[in-house]
């Protein structure tokens, strides 16, 4: 029994790291959990409302890359929160196999986008056109929902929207997107708490593995050159797409 939280609190920092670094948490946390004896549907809540106290480390850890940013924060806050509260409620609803049929799809479209190159048009671009807010708009909004549904490599997906919409450093995407991501997750944490089962024990256990591993990831991106994380991230959710749809299908 132990040696079981112990091994979560390992989890639990290792997809701290990974979460709030690449946004590819869900990837070693939820198998965990389902390790642990969690239903697929349980293990997802408990991961989401997790995430929500790993996120506020990792916001903690990223106020260099967030300075001055705020209403561009707000405006990403928006759309995806709406979202994401919507996805809640949606997963109140689903069956547990559609979450293995959905998320080989979504960490294989993330990866490309990540990695297909911009225009030189959009390279010197400072601001959107109207059609390209509307269409951020969109993305923030879907994304959201699966964010709030499941969220299997959605923090791969808000990344590839982020390095499209705006022209900054992969550092501060990546802050952004974890701003994002705390907020999104607790709506979802706050309406899972009072409508669906949580398993206390397994989350306060892993939610100690994530705070410390939240902290320590941006940290980690900020020292290492915008392109090899971005098509590292690529490359590593291609690569996992593929292991995942195997597996799936």
């Amino acid at each position: 029994m132990i040696l079981k939280y112990v091994l979560l609190i390992i989890a639990g920092i290792f997809s701290g790291i990974m979460g709030t670094a690449v946004g590819l948490a869900s990837v070693i946390s939820y198998p965990s959990m389902l390790a642990a004896g969690l239903s697929p549907i349980v293990a997802s809540v408990t991961n989401i409302v997790g995430f929500a106290f790993s996120n506020m480390s990792a916001v903690a850890s990223s106020q260099r890359e967030l300075k001055g940013r705020g209403k561009t924060i707000l405006k990403v806050v928006i759309f995806a929160g709406l979202g994401s509260a919507i996805g809640s409620l949606i997963l109140l609803k689903s069956s547990n196999k559609s979450f293995a049929d959905i998320a080989p799809v979504v960490i294989m479209l993330s990866g490309l986008l990540i990695m297909w190159p911009k225009s030189k048009k959009q390279q010197t671009e400072t601001h959107l056109s109207l059609w390209g807010k509307a269409l951020t708009a969109i993305a923030l909004t879907v994304v959201g929902m699966y964010l709030g549904y499941f969220g299997a490599g959605g923090g791969i997906l808000i990344m590839a929207i982020l390095l499209r919409a705006l022209n900054e450093s992969y550092a501060v995407d990546n802050a952004i997107r974890n701003v994002m991501s705390l907020v999104m997750n607790w709506i979802s944490a706050i309406i899972f708490i009072f409508t669906i089962q949580i398993n206390w024990p397994v989350l306060i256990t892993l939610t100690i593995g994530l705070i410390i591993g939240g902290y320590i990831g941006p940290a980690i991106v900020r020292h290492i050159p915008s392109n090899i994380m971005k098509y590292g991230v690529g490359i590593l959710a291609i690569l996992l797409a593929i292991y995942l749809g195997i597996k799936t299908y």
